[in-house]
Formats: C-alpha cells, sequence, structure tokens
C-alpha cells in the first residue's frame, strides 16, 4: 500500500505527493523512524527548533491516517525506546 508522509506545523505544511510503498503502518511508522535517526546522528539535537505542535501525518490509499507528534517521535528515539514502531503519542484517524 502507498503511504504519504506529510509534516505539518502551524504555519506550515510540507506535502508528499509521491508517497512511497509499504507493507504496513507500522513498517511506514518505523521509516518515520529511521529516518529521524538518521536525521538526527547528522545533527545538534540540542539545537533543534521543534515547534510543539507539528507532526507528521502518515496517509495510506484508504484515507486512514496515523499522527505522529515530531516531539514525541525525538523523544522516542533520544531515549531508545524498544518496543512497537508507533510511538507512544500517536493518534490514528
Amino acid at each position: 500500500m502507498r503511504y504519504h508522509f506529510e509534516i505539518r506545523a502551524p504555519l506550515f505544511l510540507d506535502p508528499d505527493p509521491e508517497g512511497e510503498e509499504f507493507a504496513s503502518m507500522e513498517a511506514a511508522c518505523e521509516h518515520v523512524l529511521e529516518t529521524m535517526r538518521q536525521y538526527l546522528a547528522s545533527r545538534d539535537v540540542g539545537n533543534l527548533n521543534l515547534v510543539e505542535n507539528s507532526t507528521i501525518e502518515i496517509s495510506d490509499e484508504t484515507g486512514i491516517t496515523t499522527l505522529l507528534p515530531l516531539a514525541d517521535v525525538i523523544a522516542e528515539l533520544m531515549h531508545k525506546h524498544k518496543g512497537s514502531a508507533v510511538p507512544r503519542g500517536a493518534t490514528i484517524h
């Protein structure tokens, strides 16, 4: 199934018109975590300018959307939480 990833902040939207193929929503969430892991490894985490209400929105072809609060994704990675690929703050719509 094709999944689209959008980053949304109060005054900003970065749409993903092409999307990518994944076997499941969990696999798509794992992709987000791995991408953020790589991004954070290449930057000074102390200088991240996060907007508290920013989210990564993952939508499938049927319109089901999982919202991943960006701050929760980063906290998950920084604490190296093991377990589900879906961060604790994720909501599904």
